[in-house]
């Protein structure tokens, strides 16, 4: 029943569906009825466009996933009695693998177009929609593109629901024989494709619901549209998202320049696979020795895990849990180690990515020993054997929702083998994997936003310290503010010049799908009204505040300016309910670019000059009043704003003959010639270098 207090109205059905707190049954999960569904028109409030639109779409949607079980059930009752439990297991690990290799072999060939042509644009890769099993691609070749990141989790996601099922039903070794048994290939193919789409849909449905995704349905052509809405939120997340994608290729770039400049440095050692008549075992071998593309990954890894480390406390990192007597810290240290060594297994695959009859999986299965891994890794990170064995048994998948394929990729076989994938190790966020693992840990997060509060205050003094405005600003040493018995502790507190800038801080966790957003989107909104309150608190009580800080100025010249602070890229650089969201690069950048934003810029291979920049002040006064101009509007991203468009994706499977799903998404066009850049409009002065 919905929680409603007594006396006030009923709650809107949008809120209820996305509360935690409120037990919905959603059409895609199980003990959902219809007929309760009907019920909830008297039981809430349907004001909201969203809240119609999902009421009329869970109807929709329940009935296409019964048809889609249905489907799946017969294919089920034809299974070939070859496929049992653990040869399923090895079958989707290993197609999953293939996808990874396929989909290399296809961004190489696409690179190696492009600089045949001669051009310079970033490599988008569309080409993931040819490949078995992906749920979706563009409608056309000249709309919507699948970006590396889109098409990594294709190749893993794909497999969650199967591999859960298999699973949870552990004890299910063989399949009894069944009446009219597809060829093996043609049964894995089918069931590739239904569970990719049972995904897909699922996440139809959460941008229905966390997104404000407006489902049109057409009953006559059996056409499913899903278009998003312009609203700031839907822009400020194809923003970030794109900025994120822009960023990790930024780091990786930096990190592969680094390698290639100190690889006598590089004193690590990871295992490899060392063949012997009677099966598999595994040494050590020196990362110096190896190709610069292993080094590179050890680079960035390293890079990124010193950033969780700093951004979320040393503390937290190394606090061991009580149950399983190991940290954050010792994953990391084991994870590293096995993403080197599923990157150099990675290589070792066939090139040869068809698979049209029995046993051509075998060329991308990717089979461990766990004890005997757990030896050579414990050598390789100094831990001993059974700390790592038990780290190695963490990183394994089961069915439920703690668990992930991302951040546990080991899918356990017998009680002595594992098959691995590979594209969880080689594509790894760690930012995302780290929530997982402390969740997984019984670690709280608590302390997490404490850790990440005090390195965004020690990044603000260090920018500040090193720039121009130096003079006429600084941060508030202390959080808790005190006047006339009243008190607020603010998060951060910068003065430029006569700006009070007021921050609130979050640590917004990983966002990876419309549920994860929905939930940082509210988060960031709570910070939005925090900012708020505290920037009102500083204004009542200015005349104090000016006095106590000895500032030169006038207290009635103090403008008070509410401020969030995010990590992981989101929503920053975007306004939500008139307060400017930022994070540290887009708030860094106001003072240790001096005063000068890089637009467009060429690397020369020894230098870097910036052919275009923009002049956000030129005075210590001028940067006083342009600093909410700068963060409400960071020139930045203005082109990104200005090239977003709406992009087209049909889902590559069809649950009924002749139906069609599309899918509407908002993007960003990554081409931008010079014209197009002089000719924008990034609210500074725009300055053109020789």
């Amino acid at each position: 029943m919905p929680m409603v207090a007594q006396g006030s109205e009923k709650m809107e059905f949008i809120e209820a569906l996305q509360s935690p707190k409120i037990k919905i049954k959603h059409p895609t999960q199980r003990g959902f009825k219809l007929a309760t569904w009907k019920k909830h028109e008297l039981e809430y409030e349907f004001h909201q466009r969203q809240s119609q639109a999902a009421h009329s779409f869970g109807t929709i949607l329940f009935q296409t996933l019964e048809l889609l079980r249905d489907w799946l059930t017969e294919l089920d009752r034809r299974k070939p009695a070859s496929l049992n439990n653990g040869v399923l297991r090895r079958h989707f690990v290993s197609l999953s693998n293939r996808h990874r290799k396929a989909f290399a072999q296809q961004m190489q060939q696409r690179f190696d177009e492009f600089s045949a042509s001669n051009q310079t644009d970033d490599v988008i890769i569309n080409n993931l929609s040819g490949l078995p099993g992906a749920a979706i691609g563009p409608e056309d070749s000249n709309n919507g593109h699948l970006t590396i990141t889109d098409s990594a989790h294709q190749m893993v996601d794909n497999f969650r629901l199967i591999l859960g099922s298999l699973l949870a039903r552990r004890k299910v070794d063989k399949c009894e024989e069944s009446f009219e048994p597809l060829d093996e290939m043609e049964w894995l193919h089918f069931q590739e494709m239904g569970s990719a789409l049972y995904d897909l849909l699922e996440s139809y449905w959460h941008l229905v619901v966390y997104e404000e995704n407006i489902p049109l349905y057409d009953t006559s052509k059996n056409l499913l549209l899903l278009n998003p809405v312009f609203n700031e939120l839907n822009v400020a997340k194809t923003v970030s998202l794109m900025r994120m994608e822009n960023h990790r290729a930024a780091v990786s770039a930096i990190t592969g320049s680094f390698v290639k400049n100190r690889q006598a440095s590089m004193d690590y050692k990871f295992p490899i696979e060392a063949e012997k008549s009677k099966g598999v075992s595994y040494r050590a071998v020196q990362l110096k020795d190896q190709d610069f593309e292993l080094q590179g990954i050890y680079a960035s890894a390293k890079n990124d895990i010193g950033d969780i480390k700093d951004s979320i406390s040393e503390s937290v990192c190394s606090k061991e849990s009580s149950e399983l007597g190991f940290s954050l810290s010792d994953v990391f240290d084991v994870f590293l180690s096995l993403r080197i060594f599923s990157a150099w297994k990675y290589g070792t695959l066939s090139n040869n990515t068809s698979y049209f009859k029995k046993g051509d999986l075998s060329r991308f299965n990717f089979e461990v020993d766990i004890g005997k891994l757990a030896q050579v890794v414990s050598t390789c990170v100094g831990f001993p054997k059974n700390k790592t064995k038990k780290i190695l048994e963490f990183l394994h998948f089961d069915f439920g929702s703690d668990y992930d394929l991302w951040s546990n990729p080991f899918i356990k076989k017998n009680d002595s083998k594992s098959f691995v994938l590979i594209a969880p190790f080689m594509e790894a966020v760690l930012s995302r994997n780290a929530e997982f693992w402390l969740r997984q840990l019984n670690i709280s997060l608590s302390n997490k936003g404490d850790g990440f509060e005090e390195y965004i205050r020690n990044r603000i003094n260090k920018s500040i310290e090193n720039s121009p405005l130096s003079a006429t600003s600084f941060q508030v040493p202390e959080k808790m503010i005190r006047f006339s018995g009243q008190f607020e502790e603010i998060d951060s507190l910068v003065l430029i010049g006569n700006r009070a800038l007021v921050i609130e801080i979050k640590n917004i966790v990983a966002v990876d799908s419309p549920v994860s957003f929905g939930t940082a989107s509210r988060r960031i909104k709570e910070g939005v009204e925090q900012a708020k309150r505290k920037s009102e608190f500083i204004k009542n009580n200015r005349h104090e505040f000016v006095s106590r800080y000895n500032l030169d100025i006038e207290a009635d010249e103090l403008e008070t300016v509410p401020l969030v602070f995010v990590s992981n890229f989101i929503c920053a650089g975007c306004v939500i309910d008139g307060v400017s969201i930022t994070d540290q690069l887009i708030f860094e950048a106001f003072f240790i670019k001096k005063g000068l934003i890089p637009i467009l810029s060429h690397d020369a291979g020894t230098s870097i000059s910036h052919k275009v920049e923009v002049e956000i002040y030129k005075s210590s006064s001028d940067a006083q009043d342009k600093i909410e101009k700068y963060l409400s509007n960071p020139p930045q991203l203005r082109l990104m704003k200005d090239a977003l468009f709406c992009a087209y994706y049909e889902s590559s499977i069809q649950i009924i003959p002749g139906s069609k799903a599309v899918l509407r998404r908002l993007e960003v066009s990554q081409e931008h010639e010079l014209n197009t850049i002089l000719n924008t409009d990034f609210g500074f002065p725009l300055i053109v270098n020789k």
